[in-house]
Order: structure tokens, then C-alpha cells, then sequence
């Protein structure tokens, strides 16, 4: 019962989870581009806040964990994966190094992260910050820093429930000051 009444609340009004688990890593230098896009499937993000949902394949061509990677800026990249993958992540971009110039920051000890979903997700992260998350000036897979209970928060509008929703990355110092505005909100 208790899961139908979830389910029926993100389905017909809004919902939050913690997604902390998530893994979370930084990649950043002049080669991180480069390498990304040697070992990725699909097209990398062209623009600075574009997303893509990418497999990241070993030199066989085989498949070794799926990513989410927001292009932050020219040079750096956030990759979000399932939180069992981690380590393999580390590895896999560390052992896949040729002669590029790139840092890797693994920021899921320090890093927190909600999934705000629902048709009046909208309307809640609206109360909540100054940011436009109108269609036009938040588009579908992208990413922008936005404020939100006084705090830089990465919100990146996706959602894997299937309703409008999105995803807010921030220090673990934030979450509980940003979970408290949004639940307050809705």
C-alpha cells in the first residue's frame, strides 16, 4: 500500500528521492574530451550543459557500465553512474589514460544528490529558486547551476520515472538545507 501511494504521488503530483548513492565523478583537463569520447558509445555532450545517456566501452568494444555525463564546461565533465560502479569507473578511466591531460575527482563522499519528479516538479523547484525551468530556458537534457535555499546546486532536468523531473547535485553541507526548501515547497 505504502508503494502505490508513492507511486500514485509521483504519477499524479510530485516526488523526491534521495539519489545520493549515486556515483559521481569529475573529469577535467584539456584531454578530457578526448578521452570521454574514445571511450564512449555514443555522441558526447557538444555543448556546455548538454547531457547524454552513454555506455562507456573497454578496448574491445564491449560494454563495461552505463554513465550519465553532463558537459560542465569546455574541459570539464560530471559522470553519474549506479553507485556499485564506482570503483570500476576509477579504474576503467585510469588503466584507459594513454598520454592525456586529464585530473579525476571522485565526488561521491562529498557530493549529495535528489530526484525531484512529477507533474508539479516544476511547480516546486519554481518556489524555490529564481531560475527559468520554463521548456524554452530549461530544456530537456540539460544542465545549469541554479540557487536553491541559498546554495549552488547542479540541476540537471532528466528524470528516469518517466514524468517531468530533475536531478539536483550539490556539497552534502546543502542537501538538507535544499531537501527542507523543496519539501516545504510541495
Amino acid at each position: 500500500d505504502m508503494v502505490a501511494l508513492e507511486v500514485k504521488a509521483v504519477r499524479d503530483a510530485v516526488g523526491i528521492m534521495d539519489v545520493t548513492a549515486f556515483t559521481k565523478v569529475l573529469i577535467e583537463g584539456p584531454d578530457a574530451y578526448a578521452l570521454l569520447d574514445r571511450l564512449t558509445a555514443n555522441r558526447m555532450p557538444q555543448k556546455t550543459g548538454s547531457i547524454t545517456l552513454t555506455h562507456m566501452l573497454n578496448r574491445r568494444g564491449r560494454i563495461e557500465l552505463e554513465t550519465t555525463i553532463v558537459r560542465m564546461a569546455d574541459d570539464k565533465f560530471y559522470l553519474v553512474c549506479a553507485a556499485f560502479f564506482e570503483q570500476r569507473l576509477l579504474d576503467h578511466l585510469d588503466q584507459q589514460r594513454v598520454a592525456e591531460d586529464f585530473a579525476i575527482t571522485a565526488l561521491s563522499p562529498d557530493w549529495s544528490a535528489l530526484s525531484l519528479n512529477g507533474p508539479r516538479a516544476r511547480d516546486v523547484l519554481a518556489a524555490c529558486t529564481n531560475a527559468d525551468l520554463s521548456n524554452a530556458g530549461f530544456r530537456w537534457l540539460s544542465a545549469q547551476e541554479i540557487t536553491i535555499a541559498g546554495h549552488m546546486v547542479w540541476a540537471f532536468r532528466m528524470s528516469y520515472a518517466g514524468e517531468l523531473g530533475w536531478e539536483l547535485h550539490m556539497p552534502n553541507a546543502a542537501c538538507l538545507d535544499v531537501y527542507n526548501a523543496l519539501w516545504a515547497a510541495g
